[in-house]
């Protein structure tokens, strides 16, 4: 097994889709966003788009697991 199917497998097999909350310092304030969370690990599938709300996180990691499940489901049925 690659490194990168035990990357997906790892992903893909995640119980649950967190989402925690982080702050970052824009024009001298302190700004709250949220990222999405696979096994306490920040994920996300476009890097560019900051997550306003909990509800945006989850399902951004929610889709991530989904996207680890297709890339693992193609190639394992690749002979």
């Amino acid at each position: 097994m690659s490194e990168r199917e035990k990357k997906l497998r790892f992903y893909a097999t995640a119980p649950k889709a967190g989402a925690k909350k982080i702050h970052r310092f824009i024009n001298g304030d302190f700004v709250p966003f949220w990222v999405a969370t696979l096994r306490g690990k920040a994920v996300t599938l476009d890097s560019g788009r900051d997550l306003l709300t909990r509800d945006e996180a989850i399902n951004e990691a929610r889709a991530f697991r989904q996207s680890c499940r297709d890339d693992l489901a193609k190639i394992e049925g690749d002979p």
